[in-house]
């Protein structure tokens, strides 16, 4: 992880990926008051419980947001990818409540670090960042629901394909690097369960497994469960 002042080129960038924060007062508070942060994969932004110091604006790279309980299980809810915040976590901030989700990179990841006064400057100041808070609010309900759906009304051999193409196409790859208990925790699921599942992919030629890999192979994806 390294922290280091906000490039000057980097104006622009947040300009191309965020355009509906363009209006220069406002690009000008947001820069002169945010961190700029480089994280490698695999490092934990927050946990549930945690207290939320900052919003982040991912600039690169990608970040999985997770609902954990107390024994912990976990459910995937959705990734944040580049021009894009955790709408969980800035809501929790507005309301000064700890950490909803868990929040890890899942690639190395550059991203903007709002404090609570630029947050609450921005909000009471600018229209367009309150627009671009309901934007990003509306786009994580239309998530959450559809999580909301899988779990409840699709059967666990559909969910899992779902999740396998949607990780290759977040990830632009067929050849996905996990494990069965990382996908296990996504899905809120036993291990086990995703094991068997996935050797029943295998049969029908579908995928192919190998230990900390998995090739999603051509006739996967016009795949039926």
């Amino acid at each position: 992880m390294s922290l280091d002042p906000i490039p000057t080129q980097l104006r622009k960038e947040v300009n191309d990926l965020f355009p509906a924060l363009h209006q220069p007062e406002l690009l000008d508070l947001l820069l002169s008051s945010a961190t700029y942060l480089e994280l490698d994969s695999g490092v934990e932004l927050l946990h549930t419980g945690s207290p939320i110091t900052a919003v982040p604006l991912v600039l690169s790279g990608q970040i999985k947001v997770t609902r954990q309980e107390a024994r912990g299980r976990e459910v995937l809810l959705y990734y944040i990818l580049p021009g894009d915040t955790c709408a969980l976590t800035l809501s929790a901030f507005l309301k000064r409540e700890a950490s909803p989700v868990r929040a890890v990179t899942q690639q190395p990841t550059r991203l903007l670090l709002l404090p609570p006064n630029a947050v609450f400057s921005l909000h009471r100041h600018f229209p367009d960042w309150t627009q671009f808070m309901v934007q990003t609010y509306t786009r994580r309900l239309e998530d959450l629901l559809e999580v909301v759906d899988s779990i409840a009304f699709r059967q666990m051999d559909r969910r899992l394909v779902e999740y396998l193409r949607e990780k290759s196409r977040l990830h632009q790859t067929h050849t996905l690097h996990t494990s069965h208990i990382e996908i296990s925790r996504d899905l809120g699921t036993r291990r086990e369960v995703v094991s068997r599942l996935l050797k029943q992919l295998e049969k029908k030629n579908l995928v192919e497994i190998r230990r900390g890999r998995l090739r999603l192979l051509p006739a996967f994806f016009a795949h039926q469960p």
